[in-house]
């Protein structure tokens, strides 16, 4: 067995359906990636492959230590990004990284993907287009800060799971884009957003050819909280948490297609409108759908980084 913390490792199996003992679910999620010989032989290659080095006691602990967090959504190879703020290694006032956020009140210019993907994102701008860092948080001012990334290549799946930590301003209002995959979700296909709708609800809105939205009540301004959301545009599904309850799930068309190859904006509309005024603490965006299992993990993990009581 790769380690003695069983729990953590078997959690991961199951919620991507192996389900006999720890063994032979670790030794069959082996062989479905391409992997043949002894168990801990290909155990030793797919976490070398992974990029963990040393010996396999300490490939394997600094594998436990990546799902332990939200990094079993992207064991998988999956697209997308995991942007935490309370890991202050991950944050640096210069968008080229060599200025470390060190205190409350430093500008974010750029925060490290922790997904494995290598999707970072930055404000190259200046400081006063930057985020603030704030006891493990990022607090954007409504006004001019984002933060944004290269493109994603999203094309190889129709599904979105977004998981999100946040405190909305007690100010805020109007429209506010959250999170959006490309510059708009109105005219680019493959492309979604969650927004604050400065109404009676949040939506949470995606495109394959057609733009369909899910409403399911609005976020109390000033409250942390959390949410979850499953798309699914070739089965015409979109579904939505706040705080691990389900708040919308509905059948809207959303065209044909997968999703696209877009930078994901975090707290405006393409860095041109719709400011958010809040904070975020954790980020989630993962080019499939997650099961029951993945997404209450997630919502239990998004919920201890963010003070909500589940």
């Amino acid at each position: 067995m790769i380690t003695r913390n069983y729990k953590d490792f078997s959690t991961l199996l199951r919620s991507r359906g192996y389900t006999s003992n720890i063994n032979k679910s670790q030794y069959d999620f082996l062989t479905d990636r391409g992997y043949s010989g002894q168990l801990m032989e290909m155990w030793s290659e797919y976490l070398s492959d992974e990029g963990y080095e040393g010996t396999l006691a300490e490939k394997s602990a600094q594998f436990i230590g990546f799902i332990k967090g939200l990094g079993f959504l992207f064991v998988g190879g999956e697209e997308g990004v995991w942007y935490d703020p309370s890991d202050m290694s991950t944050l640096f006032q210069d968008s080229a990284g060599t200025t470390p956020v060190t205190s409350n009140g430093d500008p974010v210019g750029l925060i490290l993907d922790k997904s494995g993907n290598g999707n970072n994102a930055i404000q190259a701008i200046s400081n006063g287009y930057r985020p603030t860092y704030q006891d493990g948080e990022l607090v954007f001012d409504g006004v001019d800060d984002y933060l944004y990334t290269a493109s994603i290549d999203m094309s190889s799946s129709d599904n979105m799971f977004v998981g999100l930590g946040l405190t909305k301003s007690a100010t805020a209002s109007g429209t506010q884009v959250i999170v959006e995959l490309s510059p708009s979700v109105n005219t680019e296909d493959g492309s979604f957003h969650l927004r604050d709708n400065g109404a009676a609800s949040d939506q949470f809105r995606s495109r394959g050819t057609v733009l369909a939205a899910s409403g399911g009540g609005r976020i109390a301004l000033d409250t942390p909280a959390i949410t979850t959301v499953n798309s699914d545009i070739s089965d015409v599904n979109i579904t939505r948490w706040v705080n691990g309850s389900e708040v919308a799930n509905v059948s809207n068309n959303q065209g044909t297609g997968n999703y696209g190859d877009w930078p994901l904006y975090l707290g405006s509309r393409a860095g041109t409108e719709q400011y958010y005024e809040g904070s975020l603490s954790q980020v989630i965006v993962r080019n499939s759908k997650s099961s029951t299992l993945e997404r209450t993990s997630t919502e239990s993990y998004l919920a201890s980084k963010t003070g909500v009581t589940l």
